[in-house]
């Protein structure tokens, strides 16, 4: 009976594959079922929406990731809390012995192909040296307590790196040099924190300066990213200080350090790719204008402080065409081209800021402009004394104004000139940016001219 039962439902389940396969060679191709050569139904293919699962190998990097990150925090709370009756000196010895074991694991792990482990325990031989300087300087070994923190850091870092990078290349293994690398930026910047704005962004442009080097022997993707973080941590602050900056012993070298970084940044930037020649070109230029602006600005007095940021925009956009004139001596045709690409870049951040650093005239300008109205008496009776009231009686435009006027005028024709000598005027838009400077630089000299009456004083009395 019961194998007369089995036979009755093997056949059941024969027939139904049987329908399932005919149903399946009748469905049109591309459907998400296949039969595989035993004619056995494959499963349904994953859906595109539905999120896939991750595989064995990044569940296993996972997994030594976050146990490499346990020891690590287990050693630190070792050698700062626990275990005290052992003493630091105690603790560190401890550490010391643990450092080589843990160093001497990875070659091999390497060498029975267990790459990822030996990967995780360098980088917690890394976190253990860190952590044997600290101990050994807590211990006064060799009389390291003497040395203060600042300077005692920073060199732990630099001997660690160094020595972290040797053992990677003797180990044979990827991630130490890198490692090495991004830890060799900190040296510098940890001397200089406490040094005041200037020390602190001259060392932070001379580490990303070493990585220009480093990225133009190499090509490593390590050192250009390292530059790209240092130097433009350089010039954030370099720029915040120049606008705080007023005295001629702080102005001069804050300018120099902003140099060297236009210098450092426009290299890298006619050898990097889009988009990062171009934010490299533009913000070295934005810095150019800021090295020429502070110490112009601090000898100048007050009326005239207005002047210097807006000429030295105007300089900086007459460079960068002078550039991409000089760009076809350039024998190597990517080099031109990159030249040519970062000069044009450069001219328009640098009308554009041109543009942004004339704002402080605004209210002047307007105020003589709009004087004529107040002035005669065509215009009274109908409020027309509260327009100047708004825009602030006491501002008064002067020669300074006019100086501002003027370059805003020059820099739009020169730009004018740069559209139309490139030949960027194939496309609607750029038909509408040529025609629009057309218009503003005739604009910006005939307001020249309406603003000098009451700039040089020349205004004319009331009947």
């Amino acid at each position: 009976m019961a194998l007369a039962d089995l036979r009755t439902r093997e056949a059941q389940l024969t027939a139904r594959r049987n329908e399932l396969v005919a149903a399946l060679r009748a469905a049109p191709t591309g459907t998400d079922q296949a039969e595989d050569y035993s004619g056995v139904v494959s499963s349904p293919a994953p859906s595109l929406g539905r999120p896939r699962d991750l595989s064995v190998k990044a569940v296993q990097n996972l997994l030594l990731a976050l146990g490499g990150l346990l020891l690590v925090v287990s050693a630190i709370v070792f050698t700062a809390v626990s275990w005290g009756h052992l003493g630091i000196a105690g603790r560190a010895a401890i550490l010391l012995g643990l450092t080589g074991l843990v160093l001497a694991a990875p070659i091999p792990l390497r060498r029975r192909g267990l790459a990822a482990t030996a990967e995780t325990l360098a980088m917690l031989g890394l976190a253990l040296l860190l952590l044997d300087g600290y101990a050994a300087r807590q211990a006064g070994l060799t009389g390291l307590d003497a040395i203060r923190p600042q300077p005692y850091t920073a060199g732990l870092i630099g001997v660690v790196a160094v020595a972290f990078a040797a053992y990677g290349r003797l180990a044979r293994l990827r991630s130490p040099i890198p490692v090495a690398v991004g830890l060799v930026q900190l040296p510098l910047a940890v001397l200089a924190f406490d040094k005041g704005a200037f020390w602190l962004v001259a060392a932070l442009l001379a580490t990303a300066c070493a990585d220009a080097a480093a990225w133009l022997a190499g090509r490593r993707r390590m050192a250009a990213v390292c530059f790209g973080c240092t130097w433009s941590l350089g010039v954030a602050i370099g720029l915040a200080e120049s606008l705080e900056t007023y005295e001629a012993r702080s102005a001069w070298p804050l300018s120099g350090a902003l140099i060297v970084a236009v210098v450092a940044g426009l290299v890298i930037a006619v050898r990097a790719t889009r988009p990062w020649s171009v934010a490299l070109t533009a913000f070295s230029a934005i810095a150019l204008i800021a090295a020429l602006t502070v110490p112009t600005r601090v000898v100048l007095e007050s009326p005239w402080a207005v002047t210097p940021a807006p000429l030295a925009g105007l300089a900086v956009t007459m460079l960068a065409v002078l550039a991409s004139r000089t760009a076809s001596a350039v024998k190597a045709a990517p080099l031109r081209a990159a030249v040519v690409e970062a000069a044009v870049t450069a001219t328009g951040t640098a009308a554009i800021a041109t543009a942004l650093l004339s704002t402080p005239v605004a209210v002047p300008v307007i105020n003589a402009l709009a004087g004529p109205l107040d002035w005669g008496g065509v215009w009274s009776g109908i409020g027309t004394t509260g327009v100047r009231e708004a825009l602030g009686a006491q501002s008064v435009a002067g020669p300074p104004d006019l100086v501002v006027l003027a370059t805003l005028a020059l820099a739009c024709a020169v730009l004018a000139l740069f559209v139309v000598r490139h030949g960027r005027t194939d496309g609607a838009a750029s038909r509408a940016r040529l025609h629009m400077l057309i218009v503003v630089a005739p604009a910006f000299a005939s307001m020249t001219v309406a603003v000098c009456p009451v700039a040089l004083g020349m205004r004319t009395r009331r009947r």
